[in-house]
């Protein structure tokens, strides 16, 4: 079956859908083109005890691809 992404955002504002079709468009182009994607947009990012990031950081601005 297809591989399963979540992406896990923090915004001052919603993706817009064209937004969300541009990253997934990139994203099968450049990684996997079966991949199923989900957003998730979250308040925070969860730190560990130490106070590091558990998940992978990623910048992206919907505007620039």
């Amino acid at each position: 079956g297809a591989t399963q992404f979540e992406v896990r955002y923090l915004a001052d504002a919603d993706i817009d859908e064209q937004g969300r079709a541009r990253f997934v468009e990139t994203f099968h182009r450049e990684l996997f083109d079966d991949a199923v994607i989900r957003f998730l947009r979250v308040e925070a990012l969860p730190l560990t005890d130490a106070g590091k990031f558990i998940e992978y950081r990623r910048e992206y601005d919907a505007q620039s691809i």
